[in-house]
């Protein structure tokens, strides 16, 4: 049987920003799959192409390409698996293979998790300590601008007027 299995990153639609989770989905033995990386978990959703409805009847196998003993894949609903999912440190990508079998037959296809699509920027967190010292230094270059407009502005007015003769 054929198979179409496509590795896309989620996105809301919403604001054209990626909230970059993995999916991979794909079509094998008039079912529909699709593979989504949530919360340390894989999960698969399991639907018949025809109606779109949860195959009732669906038993799934993941395996990784570098593991020989599949995902523990648990059955939460019709339809729906989940399995714990922990992509190794510094690994972009995870190929795998999936197994469904139904009261209609077995269909196995393999696909590929797109887990990053690029190098996320390091973010140096700001603590309390810096953000205190920022404060202070702030404040005292403030307070030290007050002073030399408060001396200006004193000079200023301290003009000197010329006293009346006497006569």
């Amino acid at each position: 049987m054929g198979f179409l299995a496509t590795p896309v990153l989620a996105d809301d639609g919403g604001d054209g920003a990626p909230n970059r989770a993995p999916r991979s989905a794909m079509e094998m033995c008039d079912l529909g799959v699709v593979l989504v990386v949530a919360d340390d978990s894989l999960q698969a959703y399991v639907d018949r192409v025809a109606d779109n409805a949860p195959a009732e009847d669906a038993v799934i196998t993941v395996t990784r390409a570098h593991s020989r003993s599949p995902l523990a894949m648990e059955k939460v609903a019709d339809g729906l698996f989940t399995a714990p999912y922990k992509p190794g440190h510094g690994v972009r990508e995870d190929n795998l293979t999936v197994a469904v079998s139904t009261a209609a037959g077995k269909c196995e296809a393999k696909t590929k998790l797109v887990l990053e699509s690029a190098s996320p920027t390091p973010v140096r967190g700001v603590g309390f300590g810096r953000l205190l010292t920022i404060a202070l230094v702030s404040g005292l270059i403030g307070s030290a601008v007050t002073v030399l407009l408060m001396q200006r502005r004193a000079r200023r007015s301290a003009v000197a007027i010329p006293l009346a003769k006497a006569t």
